[in-house]
């Protein structure tokens, strides 16, 4: 059924006042109205919504057709754009109909223009020269490309009879699962967004890091200086150049160590023994 809204008799005056005046209306001052190309697409379209094939549309069968087209689920509008190049209802696309599936979709003005053999590569996955309707579906997921004419006009039709938004809302009116399932994927999409964005920060971050180090002072010392730094000869002992500078101061601390009363951790006792090294080693440089 199609839904009671309050915007039917707004768009009603305007499809009465601006399309045809007498409440009709044909493909052409559809797609003049519309801003569409005639192709075959859209012919086949608007065949499935001209119910009564009168050759035009009446105010009834245009909100029909916009339930079924603007309105529709994505696999719902895969159905549809299925039903239109399969002009006999066979449930295959062949011969002239395949042919119109490749200039509509990757013909010669398409972005990956393609022939009619590549095309069967591509989406004939059983090689029996013809597309069912899982083929399409599957060639759908895989190539965007072969639905692209059918978003082409949707976008258009909604941009000029009421505009994105409007059409929006009421699509989120009768399918409120969609939206949420939108919602979510929208946050997920974000989530991995701001990861990439992170792991990106530290890649630049670490490389600015990296640059700078180059031009450390460290980097442009010559390498005898650094062995003078490091070479023990060079290192300078607060108690003098040896720690043990004879036989007897070595014994005294080998004495304080296995006494019982010793302690390293005891600082009165190592200051003390500092100061008796120091003054035995000032003593021995005066005489």
């Amino acid at each position: 059924p199609i839904p009671c809204v309050p915007w039917q008799s707004q768009t009603s005056g305007q499809y009465q006042r601006r399309v045809h005046g007498q409440g009709v209306v044909d493909s052409d001052q559809f797609c003049n109205y519309c801003n569409i190309n005639m192709d075959s697409f859209f012919e086949g379209l608007w065949e499935i919504l001209d119910r009564d094939q009168d050759g035009v549309l009446s105010f009834g069968e245009m909100l029909l057709g916009f339930y079924k087209f603007l309105l529709a689920t994505p696999s719902e509008l895969l159905e549809l754009t299925f039903q239109v190049f399969d002009r006999d209802g066979d449930g295959y696309l062949e011969d002239d109909e395949l042919e119109d599936f490749r200039e509509v979709s990757f013909g010669e003005y398409s972005i990956y223009p393609l022939s009619t053999q590549t095309l069967l590569k591509l989406c004939d996955r059983k090689r029996d020269g013809k597309i069912d309707f899982l083929e399409f579906e599957e060639a759908s997921q895989n190539y965007p490309m072969v639905v692209w004419r059918v978003y082409d006009v949707k976008d258009s039709i909604e941009t000029a009879l009421g505009g994105a938004p409007f059409w929006f809302n009421i699509y989120g009116r009768l399918h409120p699962e969609y939206i949420d399932q939108h919602y979510t994927d929208w946050k997920e999409r974000n989530a991995k967004r701001r990861k990439e964005a992170k792991i990106m920060t530290r890649m630049i971050f670490g490389s600015i890091v990296r640059y700078v180090c180059c031009f450390c002072p460290c980097l442009f010392q010559k390498e005898e200086d650094i062995s003078i730094k490091i070479d023990p000869k060079n290192r300078k002992n607060k108690v003098g150049d040896d720690v043990f500078p004879d036989a007897a101061t070595l014994e005294k601390r080998l004495n304080y160590e296995v006494d019982d009363e010793y302690a390293s951790s005891d600082e009165e006792i190592m200051a003390d023994y500092v100061k008796e090294l120091t003054a035995k080693d000032h003593g021995g440089r005066r005489t």
